[in-house]
């Protein structure tokens, strides 16, 4: 597959290789986890600023025209995982965080939520709980609570 160009404003529910694969991809998220890498190798704000801008693309486009995958269940719960760990890298950094931030970690957690959204007899179902966990980290001792009944019905299935 020849490369393909990324700038922002980015339309998210692009599909330039008619390869729903790519599309479940680019709804992840997690390939922009480069920069992340390259904060943390270099220190360089700079590279971490631009993660945070890219997810705040992706969720501005989210809200106002989601696509077909941006509530994938799979890609869902990785994109949550990711959005863990630009939370924890936040509050580490001293970093100041977007003020859509906490809003976009709330709507995830609603649909993951949803009744029937995580199929627990499936490998999707796996990565949409272990994003709810990770998301739960940042909503208190409640949200915990949730995942740790949630983990039990996946495990006795």
């Amino acid at each position: 597959m020849p490369p393909y160009r990324m700038s922002k404003p980015f339309d998210w529910r692009v599909d330039p290789y008619d390869d729903s694969k790519w599309c479940f991809q680019l709804q992840t998220l997690r390939y922009l986890m480069i920069y992340h890498s390259a904060y943390r190798e270099t220190g360089n704000e700079e590279y971490f600023l631009s993660l945070i801008d890219w997810f705040g693309d992706w969720w501005s486009s989210a809200k106002s025209i989601p696509g077909f995958y941006t509530w994938h269940d799979m890609a869902t719960g990785i994109r949550a995982e990711k959005i863990h760990q630009l939370a924890q890298e936040i509050k580490a950094s001293g970093i100041k965080k977007p003020v859509w931030f906490d809003e976009m970690i709330q709507a995830h957690v609603r649909v993951l939520r949803k009744k029937g959204f995580i199929r627990l007899n499936h490998n999707h179902g796996l990565y949409a709980v272990h994003g709810l966990r990770c998301l739960a980290e940042h909503l208190g001792p409640c949200m915990k609570k949730t995942y740790l009944v949630m983990r039990t019905l996946a495990l006795r299935r």
